[in-house]
């Protein structure tokens, strides 16, 4: 055992000579430096990386080096290594990971990142897994996609769910849709996912929020898909979504998955306000379920109430309660708080219930 002991340390002092060269070479001498190290002893080269790193000084010579740490098996130290030139972290991810094809130990090294215990390695490498496009890499994130973490936010899967987005487009919605199932179920990056469908339908990279009617039928379609089958606060999350994207009609076919515990029974109120006086005018307000948002409706409703003050109040504001209440005490007591709350505004506030109104 002794006489392997000796061997070892002596063949890693006749490396040395080749890990000193971190502090001599330059430039493109760099990589084909390093890779004599490896030969000579790849667990020093392993243990150097970072002096090689240094010495590079340009963004191809720095891609040569990674290239053959990576073809190496050498991960670790090239997981981290993007933290040191952020100003050129996007150009070198993208050059490594389009030479994926012809370097496949690529694929290998950016699953060894994933796993990395750094929070943020896997994502630094973002542009590198969107730039790599082979079977494997995209076989890899498919399985990484449909088993979301078990944590709301996460930088690493965002970064997979990028990735995959890019690369498969709308071919990569049943995946998602399972995805997002998994997400809401586990309390997982169920918004990233539901971020990466709508990016996906839009287009990657794509801004804007307008959609054609063929990709805003699409994100209906599979939102509700998922929405149908999550939890109630998951779906609530999906609709509100739908409806902030102008599909407000699609968004109200999730009321009954959200609010399977009570029929749609809302709180109205109008502020007639003026001459310092405020009358809180509210109401019960069935509503049909065939919108998510029952705000214009419930201002048309209200509006319509017959004032009491004899001054001119104008337009009255109305509020609604957020969502449709359990039992309909709430909303006396509701409109009760509304009343105390003008009267804290200076104003001598007083309440006038009025019949309850049907809304569509």
């Amino acid at each position: 055992m002794w006489t392997l002991l000796a061997l070892s340390a002596a063949w890693a002092a006749n490396c040395q000579p080749l890990a000193a060269k971190a502090s001599t070479v330059k430039g493109d001498a760099v990589a084909p430096a390093y890779k004599a190290l490896v030969a000579c002893d790849k667990v020093l080269a392993e243990q150097v990386f970072p002096d090689f790193l240094r010495a590079t000084g340009d963004v191809d010579s720095l891609v040569a080096l990674v290239n053959v740490a990576v073809d190496s098996g050498i991960y670790k130290p090239v997981a981290g290594a993007l933290e040191s030139v952020a100003s050129a972290r996007g150009e070198i991810a993208g050059a490594v990971g389009s030479g994926c094809a012809e370097h496949p130990a690529v694929v290998p090294f950016f699953q060894a990142t994933y796993a990395d215990s750094r929070a943020r390695a896997f994502a630094s490498w973002r542009d590198g897994v969107v730039a790599c496009r082979t079977p494997e890499v995209d076989a890899w994130l498919a399985t990484v996609v449909v088993a979301p973490p078990d944590e709301i936010v996460s930088d690493r899967y965002a970064t997979a769910l990028a990735a995959y987005g890019y690369h498969k487009g709308k071919d990569a919605l049943p995946d998602l849709q399972k995805a997002a199932v998994a997400a809401a179920t586990s309390r997982g990056p169920f918004r990233d996912v539901l971020n990466t469908i709508v990016d996906v339908i839009r287009g990657m990279g794509v801004l804007g929020t307008n959609l054609s009617a063929d990709d805003r039928k699409l994100l209906e379609e599979t939102l509700l898909s998922v929405g149908r089958i999550v939890p109630p606060e998951a779906a609530k999350e999906i609709a509100e979504r739908l409806s902030a994207t102008g599909s407000d009609s699609a968004a109200a076919q999730l009321l009954s998955v959200i609010y399977s515990d009570r029929e749609l029974l809302y709180g109205v109120a109008g502020f007639e306000s003026c001459d310092g006086q405020t009358v809180v005018h509210w109401a019960e307000a069935k509503a049909g379920g065939t919108h998510w948002s029952v705000q214009s409706d419930a201002e048309t409703a209200v509006r319509a109430f017959k004032p009491k003050l004899k001054c001119d109040a104008g337009v009255w504001p109305v509020a609604v309660t957020p969502e449709p209440v359990k039992e309909a005490s709430e909303i006396g007591a509701w409109g009760e708080k509304l009343v105390a709350e003008a009267a804290a505004r200076g104003t001598e506030a007083s309440a006038k219930e009025e019949k309850a109104v049907a809304l569509p």
